[in-house]
């Protein structure tokens, strides 16, 4: 079957979801890959009736053209050097909550059909090079698409014609299976997070507290719901503008000797520690600095086994590398002893500068995708109680007294209240 037709696809103006993923896969599958000439988005099943008979196609919509809607045909076709196509078989919402955001997982089918002469005429002279095609599209969705706010599974991949091309019943299959001509088709998971209402023009304000890095911090006085110990999953997350300099902690729960803290280490990395005594204690930090300027998303998570190896930490939604520095603590030991928590300083002596957005505590160990996801939330739409959140500041409900603020937690566990912060340290100032 010969198409030589190459007609132009409008690209989406306003994609979500599913189909804002396919186009960011679809790029990184172009980039640097001279044989795919041909990347098309989301295609469609659509029905024909040709000489009486019900044929099914793979087609592209192609919107409004001449006053109707047209879409094109995209089988096979031997003029093309390298063709591929998305097909949308299921959303499933998993993690569903009635008022929350869940995540979407969807099966896609990523189909490809190439001219092999013409990608490496020389190549194709003594073997079919198929499965080298399928090594680099293997390798790109495996290892070079990272730090998005989707997660792609490989399920399996499927060579034969009648498999490839299931779905669609495309007519002169025997001139169009056989070498040069090849076909293949990857069978995915694409995980996502449900698309945040945004609206044009924002109506809701958005503040941040800015801290001074001399004397100022917010604290909840006596509450137990930071009260983790060695055993016990949890994780945070810090949204942040400016963190820079050496010794600047995000948070602290230290008293006594024991406790925990997270701050930025002399060296710029990012600095965990859980500590039993000034002998026996958990610290790793990552394995290179981080950067400090502008705003950016924190993440610390463990799953309570006791080890740093149960530690991870996140920074703009990516695991970071991590170096274990000392790995000493008793299995039965405690590291909470501190009554108040603080965020933005270390009694007595050590305070954070810069801004802060958005701290959330949860009792349970987040995973990567839960990370991309508050990453990606950012705060744009309603601030809202996920399950397992027990302690979260909620800035933009505050209150100031003429002293000090007072910040509602968002998680109904706790109360805040800030420390020598004044009137005009609440500022109109978030992550985009």
């Amino acid at each position: 079957m010969i198409l030589l037709q190459n007609p132009s696809v409008p690209t989406p103006t306003n994609p979500v979801e599913i189909d804002a993923a396919i186009l960011d896969i679809k790029s990184e599958l172009e980039t640097g890959w001279i044989w795919l000439t041909n990347g098309y988005g989301r295609a469609y099943k659509n029905l024909d009736i040709t000489n009486g008979e019900r044929v099914y196609f793979p087609e592209i919509y192609l919107g409004k053209q001449s006053g109707s809607f047209r879409y094109t045909n995209i089988t096979p076709d031997n003029d093309k050097t390298g063709q591929c196509f998305f097909f949308v078989r299921r959303e499933t919402i998993t993690g569903y909550q009635l008022g929350m955001f869940s995540f979407l997982n969807y099966d896609v089918s990523l189909i490809f059909s190439v001219n092999m002469e013409l990608i490496q005429s020389t190549l194709i002279e003594t073997e079919i090079y198929q499965q080298n095609l399928v090594a680099q599209v293997r390798d790109v969705l495996t290892r070079q698409i990272l730090g998005k706010n989707y997660q792609i599974t490989i399920n399996n991949i499927e060579y034969l014609f009648e498999d490839v091309f299931r779905d669609f019943n495309l007519s002169e299959q025997s001139t169009i299976e056989k070498s040069p001509l090849s076909h293949f088709r990857l069978n995915l998971s694409v995980v996502l997070p449900e698309t945040c209402p945004v609206p044009v023009l924002p109506t809701n304000v958005c503040y941040s507290m800015q801290f001074d890095a001399v004397n100022n911090y917010i604290e909840a006085s006596g509450s137990t719901s930071f009260d983790f110990d060695i055993n016990d999953p949890f994780s945070f997350t810090f949204w942040h503008k400016d963190y820079v300099g050496t010794f600047k902690p995000l948070a602290t729960k230290i008293g006594g000797g024991k406790g925990y803290r997270f701050l930025r280490d002399t060296g710029g990395q990012l600095l965990v520690q859980l500590i039993n005594s000034p002998s026996t204690f958990i610290y790793v930090r990552t394995a290179t600095a981080l950067s400090g300027g502008g705003w950016n998303h924190y993440a610390i998570t463990y799953n309570g086994n006791g080890n740093a190896t149960g530690l991870n930490i996140y920074f703009n939604g990516v695991q970071q590398a991590i170096t274990i520095v000392q790995n000493n603590f008793p299995a039965l030991g405690t590291m909470i002893t501190a009554q108040n928590f603080i965020i933005g300083a270390q009694l007595p002596t050590l305070f954070v500068g810069g801004n802060s957005a958005l701290m959330r505590c949860w009792d349970i160990e987040l995973s990567g995708i839960n990370v991309l996801a508050e990453y990606n939330f950012k705060l744009n739409g309603n601030i809202t109680k996920p399950s397992d959140l027990v302690g979260s500041p909620n800035i933009k409900t505050s209150t100031f007294d003429g002293l000090d603020w007072t910040f509602p937690d968002i998680a109904n566990n706790s109360i805040f209240k800030s420390v020598n912060m004044e009137l005009g340290d609440r500022v109109e100032d978030c992550p985009t």
